[in-house]
């Protein structure tokens, strides 16, 4: 995002199966903090996902479509998923596998087309690609479970400023609302409370993005 937005102030914003693979991506994490600081905010005994779009997840999640609601439902959870790897051990270098997402999105240059439901408690982070140029979005949108509920999910932003909100705002995306640097916000004027996050270069290396039920 551009230096123009960047503060270290926190603003409160108004607020079906899985598919088969064959040979599973197998990755060894970055073992340096300052990449990975949405860590912080987890125990080193919690459990984490690594899943399509680079995006890591803690918790209960269900993974749909988000134009159809009723086709491609995955359910995935940390804390029982044999694929699942503590928070210390991810750090420490240990491998972890990718799991691939049926019709996962394969550019974030584009808005979500897919949903992901966060259970209590749950989460979901990832890091911005700093050799994007123009708008780029986490490759899902988010809602919080359960489903009408009037709990609102949370964003985190560090090492630059982002932008956050509903599809009424990614769709017109410097209409977001900012989240600066180091900062965190609720959103809770999302349609559907289906809420994403976006940013426009240049940004920081390392740059990362969480959003949580919480």
């Amino acid at each position: 995002m551009k230096n123009f937005l960047k503060t270290s102030v926190a603003l409160l914003i108004p607020l079906a199966g899985i598919a088969i693979v064959n040979q599973p991506i197998i990755t060894k994490a970055d073992t340096d903090s300052k990449v990975y600081p949405a860590f912080k905010e987890y125990k080193d005994t919690d459990k984490l996902l690594k899943i399509s779009g680079n995006v890591y997840i803690h918790g209960k999640v269900t993974i749909n479509d988000l134009s159809s609601r009723s086709s491609g439902i995955i359910n995935l959870d940390s804390d029982t998923d044999p694929r699942a790897k503590t928070v210390q051990d991810i750090l420490k270098g240990e491998l972890i596998e990718t799991i691939d997402i049926p019709r996962a999105p394969l550019s974030t240059l584009s808005v979500p087309n897919r949903v992901m439901n966060l259970g209590v408690g749950a989460s979901a982070d990832g890091i911005w690609n700093p050799h994007i140029s123009g708008f780029q979005y986490t490759p899902y949108a988010y809602q919080p479970v359960p489903v009408g509920t009037k709990d609102l999910l949370r964003w985190y932003s560090w090492y630059d400023s982002m932008y956050a909100g509903g599809s009424e705002r990614w769709n017109n995306p410097t209409s977001g609302h900012i989240i600066p640097v180091d900062g965190k916000a609720y959103i809770s004027d999302a349609a559907g409370n289906i809420s994403a996050a976006w940013t426009q270069t240049p940004f920081e290396e390392g740059s990362m993005w969480k959003v949580a039920n919480d």
